[in-house]
């Protein structure tokens, strides 16, 4: 009996120190941005495209966790640009930044990388796609990046 009571008393114990883990509060998560909930269906793919460096928000300073997405407003084409340049040019936007200067606007940078990256494309020129449209199709450029601010 004796025996019986200490390995129900050890199997007790045993099972309580494994369970203490579980009941422990979970680690509280803080999204970057003010207008994500964690309940957000996107807020996974959100955060993970801020980590990465593609997204940085609309508004406020997701680095201190205040930031603003506006997950329901509408994407412009500037920032259309320059999350794509983000995820796929980073190197091209790298060296338009230096190019563009710190008191550009925001979207300068994507906008040139944009601009060079086309004009890599098929022989095109700058004057080409400056003017646009059916000149970029004459002159047998690839519309990768064609956009009106750009042109």
């Amino acid at each position: 009996m004796k025996k019986r009571m200490i390995s129900l008393i050890l199997s007790l114990t045993l099972l309580l120190s494994l369970s203490v883990p579980a009941f422990a509060a979970a680690p509280t998560v803080q999204p970057h941005f003010t207008d994500v909930p964690t309940s957000h269906w996107a807020y996974t793919q959100i955060e993970r495209a801020y980590s990465d460096g593609v997204i940085a928000g609309t508004a406020g300073n997701a680095a201190n966790y205040t930031g603003v997405f506006s997950p329901s407003g509408t994407l412009t084409e500037a920032q259309f640009v320059t999350i794509m340049t983000r995820a796929f040019f980073n190197d091209e936007l790298e060296a338009a930044k230096k190019s563009v200067g710190p008191n550009a606007k925001w979207y300068a940078a994507a906008q040139k990388a944009s601009v060079d990256f086309r004009a890599g494309q098929d022989g095109c020129s700058y004057h080409s796609l400056r003017h646009g449209g059916h000149h970029d199709e004459h002159h047998g450029c690839k519309r990768i990046f064609w956009t009106p601010w750009t042109c």
